[in-house]
C-alpha cells in the first residue's frame, strides 16, 4: 500500500494552528508533488505517530492540539490517538462528528475495533453511543456481533448509533442522525437479518 504521508510533515504546524486535518486521500490529491512512503517503510511509524511534544505533555497539552494531532494520526492509519478522539466523540459529536468519522476511517481495522469493543463492558448510555459512532468509522466486520445486540435497544439513540455502525462498517455509508423511532425499529430489523 502506498500513501502520501510526507504531507503530514509539511502540514503539522498548520494543523496544530488551525485544528484542521486532511485525510490521506484528500491530502494526496491536493498535494501530488509530495513523495509517497510505503507502509512497510521504517519511517512510516514516525510519520503516523502522534507528535512527540504533545505525547510528552500528555494531559497538560493544549486540548485542541491533542485533538488535531489525534485526527491526523487516525487519518494516517494510527490508533495512537483513538482515546482522544473517543472522548471528543462523547463530548462534542454534534460539532465534530463529521471530521471525527472521516479521520477514524483511516484507522479502520481489527486493532481499532478491539480498542472500541473493549469499552462496551459496563458503558453507560452516552458511552455506548460514542463507541458505536466510533465503530461506524473505525470498526471492521468483527465488531458486528457486538453491535447486533444494540439494534434491539430500548433507547432510540443507541439503536440509531448501532444502525449507523452497521451502515459504516458494511456499506461505508454516512450516518443517519435523525431517525424516528418506528423507522429506526424497521431498519434495525433489516440489519439484524443482514448480519
Amino acid at each position: 500500500m502506498r500513501a502520501k504521508f510526507g504531507l503530514y510533515l509539511i502540514l503539522a504546524p498548520l494543523t496544530l494552528a488551525t485544528g484542521a486535518c486532511m485525510t490521506v486521500s484528500s491530502a494526496a490529491s491536493a498535494f501530488p508533488q509530495v513523495g509517497s512512503i510505503r507502509s512497510d517503510s521504517p519511517r512510516f511509524e514516525t510519520l503516523v505517530a502522534p507528535d512527540a511534544r504533545i505525547e510528552k505533555l500528555g494531559e497538560k497539552a493544549d486540548p485542541e492540539e491533542r485533538y488535531a494531532t489525534a485526527l491526523c494520526a487516525a487519518s494516517a492509519g494510527s490508533i495512537a490517538g483513538l482515546e482522544v478522539l473517543h472522548v471528543a466523540a462523547q463530548k462534542s459529536w454534534e460539532r465534530r462528528g463529521t471530521e471525527l468519522r472521516a479521520a477514524v476511517e483511516g484507522a479502520r481495522g481489527p486493532e481499532a475495533t478491539k480498542v472500541e469493543i473493549a469499552k462496551l463492558e459496563g458503558a453507560d448510555q452516552k458511552q455506548k453511543v460514542a463507541i458505536l459512532r466510533m465503530l461506524a468509522g473505525c470498526g471492521d466486520a468483527s465488531a458486528l456481533p457486538s453491535i447486533k445486540r444494540f439494534l434491539d435497544d430500548d433507547d432510540n439513540q443507541i439503536r440509531v448509533a448501532a444502525i449507523n455502525a452497521c451502515r459504516g462498517i458494511v456499506e461505508n455509508a454516512p450516518p443517519e442522525e435523525q431517525l424516528p423511532v418506528f423507522e429506526a425499529i424497521e431498519i434495525a430489523k433489516k440489519w439484524k437479518a443482514k448480519i
